[in-house]
């Protein structure tokens, strides 16, 4: 290693000394967990020298390899068991600075040329991206990298020497400089890849769900620096405005949860409104760039504003572009579009009217078309929190449910099908419909309950509940029923939304975490719903089992906190040990969860997630503390359970409540508008022909030859494919009453705004399958349950033409004469063993006939 050091600190060829970097890379990446601290940064040092060195290289491709070596080897050097220590002599601290150093130099000569220089610039991108790799494997080194960051920025907006100067005084846009458009937007360009440098800094800080106030002055000092000088976009300044935006809210909400003294209010009302100030700057910007017709980048900025979750902004842009206009595709795409963010600005002002009411009346003052949309929210905003009643939440998710539907009405004009270019905001707006109407259902339940509501000191709220001591109990007892069932519903939504997730080739990685959150909130709500008046050891009171409280199946229950444990094992595992113990607590069992986890993405402590975390701290806290007063209760002491009664209510108002707190960002892919992949089963055996009529006589096993085909597939995916599956699945309960015709399997293939309970079931089957492999024999593949229920997965190779050849046996011979469908589901693993689910374009069932011979 000595000697390739010193090769590379000689001359050499610029091809030689690329390749002898090379060569000394595989030697570093060999030979690292030998190495001592101290080895280690003696290493380090050689070879930063050496990589000095081969940036003096004319080609732009060793440049960048060069500045891959020094960042990779230096994140993988300073483990993510040592805890920065704030002096930089770090490897991973020491790479960032020489990264940004680079990047300085360049923009500023970029920036002196007269005329624009591609490749320059190409380098440029490639240096940011490149500081991705330290900071995803140091992410202490996020508050480093953030003043680095603003020195970059400092340095090239405050310059003193002629490039670009605004000064101190001038930050509110006067240039002393003139640029030409091209150098205009190359800074701007620059400045929005510097924010999402920015982002993944403030990502890989968010641990508590807090930023400390430190990482804050910084940001905000960038935000102001970058928002001052008038020379950069509009599109950037908003991008800039709204980078606090979803961290801001969500510390907002966390707080409001906790118990705050006197002294924490104040600050908690500093941030929140700095948020609420910034979308107002936001909002300004938006609205010049639509005086200046700058159509294009208004778009980029109400897109933007989705995925921060910065919905007022989104609402406005989306609604005032809807009549620049003409096409009907246009048209219906941007409606739908101001339609979903008014229904989502609508959730955040019912949450916290008072808090918003400035971004309303700038609406109103601007006469904002997005105010047409969502109707009587200006009656909600005269209310504050405290006078919100459950018949406002119910008035306003009810209109919030009409405007989903609409929404996703508009994107169906052309037909629905998986391949659709339209089909996963159609899916992604019938999931939060499905949502939202059913936390319209559980209000309309609790409004049956009178509540009332008082101020008490420092404006906190403390209800007591108006109740008739017995009937009280008798109505409780039959919202039993009907909160069961939603929990159920919610239950299955949870696996809609893991399902998905997966049912996207190539999503990006943030937009799979969201929707996972969507499902990690789903399995929290079913989880309160179902235990709100839930209690394990009532059912033994003879006047509690009267009134219809009686223990319900221990099943569905157990499953609910076994689904709940499993989705917060990665993320928060004393809430999981919580539930786990719960779990002994209430049926005795304390089962491990790991098959739930094969099946579920594993989350990030991003802003969503860490919302529904506390939220879930909050409701598992409740449910324990219902459970351990219920063990206390005895027989003849009405006024104990006809507190407990009140408690489950409440604490399932309050989980709900701050639910619609949580501030969803918007996937990204989600704006991704064109057809998605998806798959077609073609099945036929030696008796059908053409495949139309597949028959099988009596007694016998039914042998298939299927083709599976993929669609819509790019080339790129295509290659990363490693094997295809597909699970078939009859029942005798499938029989068909009659001859299925054409025009009934073309009904079956329509699409509904919920999945297929079977579906769900074939692919937790076909998932669990696939992870666990290789404890398959060829025997468990074709399996019967009593001669009820064929069962068979097939495994695909696939072609280069996106297709899979196989056979598979369904053991029928116990079925009687008569038609029978088969319903099938089928998904893939990529060469990286990661797992989707393939939408199905023709997902009607293979239809096949039990017939005695002719």
């Amino acid at each position: 290693m000595s000697a390739m050091f010193s090769v590379l600190n000689g001359e050499l060829p610029p091809s030689m000394q690329c390749d002898a970097l090379h060569i000394l890379y595989e030697i570093l990446m060999s030979k690292m967990l030998s190495f001592s601290s101290s080895e280690m940064h003696a290493c380090f040092t050689k070879l930063l020298t050496a990589v000095e060195i081969s940036m003096r290289s004319p080609f732009i491709s060793n440049r960048l390899f060069a500045m891959h070596v020094v960042a990779d080897i230096s994140g993988k050097f300073t483990r993510r068991d040592m805890p920065y220590d704030g002096d930089g002599k770090s490897p991973a601290s020491q790479a960032i600075s020489f990264l940004m150093a680079q990047i300085t130099l360049l923009a500023n000569s970029l920036l002196k040329l007269d005329q624009p220089d591609m490749e320059m610039e190409k380098e440029i991108w490639s240096l940011l991206k490149i500081t991705f790799l330290p900071l995803s494997e140091c992410p202490d080194l996020g508050e480093f990298a953030l003043h680095k960051l603003h020195l970059l920025i400092n340095d090239l907006l405050n310059k003193e020497d002629g490039v670009l100067s605004t000064g101190k005084g001038d930050l509110t846009g006067q240039v002393l400089i003139q640029f030409g458009r091209d150098h205009r937007t190359v800074l701007s360009k620059f400045m929005v890849c510097v924010s999402k440098v920015i982002i993944l800094c403030l990502k890989s800080l968010v641990k508590d769900g807090t930023l400390s106030s430190q990482v804050q002055n910084v940001v905000r000092l960038i935000i102001e620096d970058v928002c001052g000088c008038s020379y950069i976009d509009y599109y950037v300044h908003t991008v800039y405005y709204l980078l606090l935006h979803p961290h801001a809210s969500c510390h907002y909400m966390l707080k409001e949860m906790e118990e705050c003294n006197a002294l924490d209010r104040p600050l908690i009302a500093s941030e929140h409104a700095y948020l609420i100030t910034n979308e107002i700057l936001a909002l300004e910007t938006a609205k010049k760039l639509m005086e200046i017709k700058d159509n294009w980048s208004a778009y980029k900025t109400g897109r933007y504003a989705a995925f921060q979750g910065a919905w007022f902004t989104a609402a406005f842009i989306f609604g005032e572009l809807i009549p620049m206009v003409h096409s009907d595709s246009c048209h219906h795409w941007l409606t739908s579009l101001a339609r979903f963010a008014c229904s989502e600005m609508k959730i955040q002002y019912c949450s916290s009217p008072k808090e918003r009411s400035v971004l309303l009346n700038w609406l109103e003052s601007n006469r904002s078309s997005a105010l047409s949309i969502v109707g009587g929210i200006g009656e909600v905003g005269k209310t504050t929190t405290q006078e919100m009643n459950l018949h406002h939440y119910i008035e306003n998710l009810d209109e919030v449910c009409k405007i989903l539907q609409s929404s996703k009405e508009l994107l169906c004009t052309n037909g629905v099908t998986p391949s659709g270019q339209h089909y996963f905001q159609i899916q992604f707006l019938s999931l939060r419909a499905n949502v939202i109407e059913i936390l319209l259902h559980v209000f309309k339940l609790l409004d049956t309950v009178s509540f009332q509501e008082h101020s008490i000191r420092d404006n906190e709220l403390k209800r007591s509940t108006v109740v008739q001591g017995a009937g009280h109990l008798h109505h409780a007892a039959s919202l039993v029923q009907p909160l069961t069932q939603l929990s159920t519903r919610l239950m299955n939504l949870a696996q809609e939304y893991d399902l998905f997730a997966t049912s996207f080739i190539g999503i990006d990685n943030t937009s799979r975490m969201i929707l996972s959150a969507h499902a990690l909130s789903c399995s929290a709500l079913a989880f309160i719903t179902g235990f709100s008046l839930f209690f394990a050891n009532l059912d033994s009171l003879q006047q509690f089992a009267n009134l219809g409280l009686q223990k319900l199946q221990s099943n569905f229950h157990a499953m609910l906190i076994h689904d709940l444990a499993a989705r917060l094992w990665h993320i928060d595992r004393e809430t999981s040990k919580e539930l786990i113990l719960l779990l002994k607590a209430c049926f005795g069992q304390s089962k491990s969860c790991n098959v739930l986890q094969s099946r579920t993405q594993r989350l990030e402590n991003a802003y969503e997630v860490r919302s529904i975390t506390m939220i879930c701290q909050f409701a598992v806290k409740g449910v324990v503390g219902l459970q351990n007063a219920a063990k206390r209760l005895h027989d003849d002491n009405d006024e104990i359970l006809l507190q407990i009664t009140k408690n489950g209510l409440e604490l399932q108002l309050d989980t709900v409540r701050n639910w619609l707190n949580i501030s969803f960002r918007t996937p990204a892919h989600f704006f991704r508008v064109r057809p998605s992949v998806s798959c077609q089963l073609f099945a036929m055996n030696r008796d059908s022909g053409n495949g139309e009529r597949i028959s099988v006589l009596p007694g016998y096993h039914l042998h298939l030859d299927l083709c599976l085909q993929l669609t819509d597939i790019s080339p790129e995916s295509r290659v990363r494919l490693a094997k295809l599956y597909c699970i078939l699945q009859c029942k005798m309960s499938y029989q068909l009453p009659c001859q299925t015709t054409d025009g009934e399997r073309k009904t079956q293939a329509e699409l509904h705004d919920r999945t297929d309970d079977n579906v769900l079931e074939l692919n937790e089957k076909l998932v669990k399958h696939v992870n666990n492999y290789n404890r398959f024999s060829t025997n468990d593949k074709n399996r019967t349950f009593d001669g009820q229920i064929a069962e068979s997965i097939v495994c695909f190779r696939p072609n280069g033409k996106g297709q899979g050849f196989s056979t598979c046996i369904l053991d029928v011979s116990m079925f009687p004469l008569g038609s029978y469908k088969i319903k099938w589901h089928s998904g893939c693993v990529d060469i990286d063993g990661s797992y989707w689910s393939l939408n199905s374009l023709n997902s009607g069932p293979v239809v096949f006939t039990i017939q005695k011979s002719r």
